[in-house]
């Protein structure tokens, strides 16, 4: 596979290099190289963009970085405030003034109600019914939306759950075999298995957690949605209906949601933005295994290059070098087996330096699986597995094939003690009494096979980074639900801003019928009457 290639050459690199490259180094992942989900800057708290960048751990540089998504939102939140007291102050102010100073400034130049026509005015509750219109478009985004979210937020707890539960699978039969086997597995085994089951437990916790905020966000966005709504349906009904009495009070219900919509819109560029940047490290590592730095946890998904490294010559290879080597005596035994062809090793005990050496003398990537952890651990890590490697080998001409099992061979007739007597057996027969025993070994070698491939996808991380392709998948889910989420709250801000300026507009002229040109009630001297003090 084009990512195995991809491996293999990083690591020829790595070998190639030695100790004396500082220039080869694991990769980090950096956040700058990626355009924000909202596109604006990542700037931190001194208000520049920092040269690296990433969500581990959370640290409090991202964290500041993510303040940045929700200024825009939080700003026109804040004018839109600053506005609404603007004006109701301005009008207070304007009719005391106005009542207590007549042909002032305030009086005269300041919220005066103009003159309009009948024609303005349907315009004005035409207006209104299409902003509201278009609100109800962007509510209906904020419902279906908040839906989508609550659903991959679901489902990536429940992909994490499957790849937790099926890493303790993995790790609890590779134990299993090893028991199997009558082998005792080492400590860093032992450590595997204890944190695979943590962190399976962990993970199970965090689930049940993230089902019920699932929930609480679908059914807050359900209310935010229906409370919009029908505030809008409201003040529209009230402005076609001309009860200005009581479109004083909605104005400053639709003040308030207008500000909030704001608010929420500012807080789901956050919230996107997060999201979205630990999308960004799942399709790294799904690039890269190795890649450092990718995940808001300060640790890898993978296990590490030591307990890797250790464990998989310790518990594996050794297993099958240690139990090959307690059958070719066997085998060479004419008391057991007097006409037994010999058996093979299929590996050869080497430090592990001799091994990455050999490695790279072959360039061939058919033993990836093991050299990858192995000379990684080995070049770049701090603690390096200091014990033995294995290299593979052919199997040698004439010899049998441990890995093909003991059907190799079959039961002779006749005891150890007949053939001690004289007795003779076929090719490949063994002793009948020690016949058992000698397939036994080939079984136990047998076990730990069956587990080879799966514990080679565990140590290079191929399982990690095939089962995170699907919670990958749940969280561009969400990253979508998300982006159109946060544009059917800007929807939601402007429509609301634009009915809150024509809901001004149409107060003053409901409340004011003298002023309109072409009723009855017309009286052009009205707007002075208003500012009459009264007696």
């Amino acid at each position: 596979m084009a990512n195995d290639d991809a491996r293999h050459a990083a690591l020829m690199q790595i070998i190639q290099n030695g100790y004396s490259s500082s220039a080869i180094e694991d990769t980090y992942f950096n956040l700058m190289d990626y355009e924000t989900f909202t596109g604006l800057p990542r700037n931190d708290a001194s208000g520049s963009e920092p040269a690296y960048l990433s969500a581990s751990d959370l640290s409090k540089q991202y964290l500041e970085t993510l303040v940045t998504p929700a200024i825009p939102g939080i700003a026109i939140a804040s004018l839109l405030f600053i506005v609404c007291f603007l004006v109701v102050f301005l009008r207070v102010c304007t009719k005391c003034c106005a009542m207590c100073c007549p042909g002032s400034c305030w009086d005269e130049k300041c919220f005066r109600p103009k003159e309009y026509t009948s024609r303005q005015l349907k315009i004005t509750k035409w207006a209104m019914l299409v902003f509201c219109i278009i609100g109800g478009i962007g509510c209906v985004l904020v419902f279906s939306q908040g839906t989508e979210v609550s659903k991959g937020v679901t489902d990536f707890g429940d992909e994490l759950v499957n790849t937790t539960k099926s890493l303790e699978v993995i790790i609890n039969d590779w134990y299993a075999a090893l028991v199997q086997a009558s082998q005792e597995g080492s400590e860093d085994l032992a450590d595997l298995q204890s944190s695979s089951v943590d962190i399976s437990s962990s993970v199970v916790d965090l689930n049940d957690q993230i089902k019920g905020v699932a929930e609480k966000i679908e059914l807050s966005f359900m209310v935010v949605a229906a409370i919009v709504f029908i505030v809008a349906i409201i003040a529209t009904g009230l402005v076609c209906l001309g009860w200005s009495t009581m479109l004083m009070l909605f104005f400053f219900t639709l003040s308030l949601v207008m500000i909030v919509c704001w608010i929420v819109f500012g807080a789901l560029g956050t919230m996107g933005t997060l999201i979205d940047d630990i999308a960004l490290g799942f399709d790294a590592f799904a690039m890269d295994a190795n890649i450092q730095n990718a995940f808001p946890t300060g640790s890898s998904l993978c296990p590490s290059r030591y307990n890797s490294a250790s464990s998989v010559n310790e518990d594996l290879r050794s297993t099958y070098y240690d139990i090959i080597n307690e059958i070719q005596p066997k085998a060479a035994d004419p008391a057991i087996c007097p006409t037994c062809s010999p058996v093979s090793q299929i590996y050869n005990k080497v430090s592990v330096d001799d091994y990455c050496n050999w490695y790279k003398s072959q360039n061939d990537k058919s033993d990836l699986y093991y050299a990858d952890p192995v000379c990684r651990n080995h070049y770049l890590d701090v603690q390096k597995y200091g014990g033995w490697a294995y290299i593979p080998k052919t199997v040698d001409t004439g010899k049998i094939d441990p890995t093909a099992g003991g059907g190799q061979y079959t039961k002779c007739d006749f005891t150890t003690a007949q053939i001690a007597g004289g007795a003779t057996c076929g090719q490949n027969q063994v002793a009948s009494d020690a016949y058992d025993d000698f397939v036994a070994l080939f079984n136990n070698l047998g076990y730990v096979l069956a587990v080879e491939d799966s514990v080679g996808q565990l140590i290079t991380c191929d399982f990690v980074q095939s089962e995170t392709a699907e919670i990958t998948s749940t969280l561009h889910t969400v990253v979508d639900a998300l982006k159109v989420l946060w544009g059917g709250f800007l929807m939601l801000g402007m429509s609301y801003f634009v009915m809150w300026v024509i809901l001004l507009v149409a107060i003053s002229r409901i409340a004011n019928p003298q002023l309109n040109v072409d009723s009855g009630e017309y009286d052009p001297q009205w707007a002075e009457k208003l500012s009459m003090p009264r007696r």
